[in-house]
């Protein structure tokens, strides 16, 4: 299927998957860092502060570059780690509050964009963006790339979304890139 915009949500830390975020971001990606005291608030995009970075994010999909949304830490001064071991958060909790961020997220791009489809890194965002849209199956159609899977993923309302799974250690430092070349109009 072609679409018409592509989101990349990461949500892996792997080496690899950095290397796949910088290499699109010198092609040309709009790339938006959660900040750890962004994606390790619960519930932070129901702040007005995420209120105003989802209709941010929002209106930055409506334009003609992809959008990739991460939560790595772009420094990789291990920032986020060290405001989770403040506040107390085990490794289970970041992985869940990534997950939970990154999925609440595609859901307001998707209520406000529904022709959207996103580029998934990471088992467990994958997870939360299934349940944030309310995916109930994924119907895998074809690799587009090594560890990479184009799929539908059929929601409980009855519609399909265009979905590409991604594990975080596996693809070419052209992934992203290469999903726009293949999918989007």
């Amino acid at each position: 299927p072609q679409v018409k915009q592509l989101v990349v949500l990461c949500g892996s830390v792997n080496r690899i998957t950095r290397e796949q975020v910088e290499y699109a971001q010198q092609k040309g990606f709009l790339r938006i860092d959660l900040l750890p005291c962004q994606f390790l608030q619960p519930d932070f995009f129901r702040t007005p502060a995420g209120e105003r970075l989802l209709d941010t994010i929002a209106h930055a999909c409506r334009g003609k570059a992809p959008v990739m949304i991460c939560t790595m830490d772009p420094k990789e001064d291990g920032a986020g780690l060290r405001l989770a071991e403040k506040l107390g958060i085990s490794t289970a909790g970041r992985v869940q509050l990534i997950r939970d961020c990154l999925g609440e997220a595609a859901a307001f791009l998707r209520k406000q964009q529904p022709e959207l489809a996103f580029a998934i890194t990471g088992g467990d965002t994958l997870v939360g963006v299934m349940r944030a849209l309310g995916g109930k199956e994924l119907e895998p159609l074809l690799e587009v790339g090594t560890g990479t899977v184009l799929a539908k993923l059929h929601r409980q309302d009855g519609s399909v979304a265009t979905i590409v799974t991604k594990s975080g250690g596996f693809g070419e430092r052209e992934i992203f890139v290469s999903l726009v070349s293949q999918l989007v109009l």
